[in-house]
């Protein structure tokens, strides 16, 4: 009798969650994600140009290129303001304030980085390097926790996961 019991009970919760209503798409997760996608390449253009500016450090003239880290460093405060005045959903909220905080990591280090440079001597660059270091690993942190959060979130909703979330788990993807 017991077995007949469990039986009935499981086909009942079968059949309810076969006529369970399919997951529907929260609308304000589809604004949020229209909305963070140009801030979203615009945050990828910046670490683009870094790759660059690294690239150009083995010159002789080095303002320019400070002068650049300089200008990379404000437009990623830029963005975070830009980003801050995006409404996330509720439930991407503080992920959402942690992903605009990986933009100020972002700006502090390539400050950090071109005030070393800028003096020219190796003893200030190595000294800048661990603290440069260290704010790139919390914006990794919390871009990899941001990035699980709206992926979940997009899933959940039966969202298509954008090409770019994909790589956003790891740093400079």
């Amino acid at each position: 009798m017991r077995w007949v019991s469990l039986a009935i009970a499981a086909l009942l919760l079968g059949t309810a969650v076969a006529h369970a209503d399919p997951p529907k798409a929260h609308p304000g997760l589809k604004r949020y994600l229209a909305r963070i996608d140009v801030r979203i390449r615009a945050y990828q253009g910046l670490l683009r140009q870094l790759d660059s500016l690294a690239i150009q450090e083995g010159q002789v003239n080095i303002d320019p290129v400070v002068e650049r880290y300089y200008l990379v460093a404000e437009r990623f405060e830029d963005l975070d303001v830009k980003w801050a005045a995006i409404n996330a959903p509720q439930v991407l909220r503080s992920r959402h304030r942690g992903m605009g905080r990986v933009f100020v990591l972002f700006a502090d280090a390539e400050r950090i980085h071109a005030a070393a440079l800028m003096t020219r001597h190796v003893d200030e660059i190595r000294a800048a390097g661990p603290k440069v270091a260290a704010r790139i690993r919390s914006a990794a942190y919390l871009q990899k926790r941001w990035a699980a959060a709206l992926q979940g979130a997009l899933m959940r909703a039966d969202i298509r996961v954008p090409k770019w979330l994909h790589g956003m788990a790891t740093l400079g993807s």
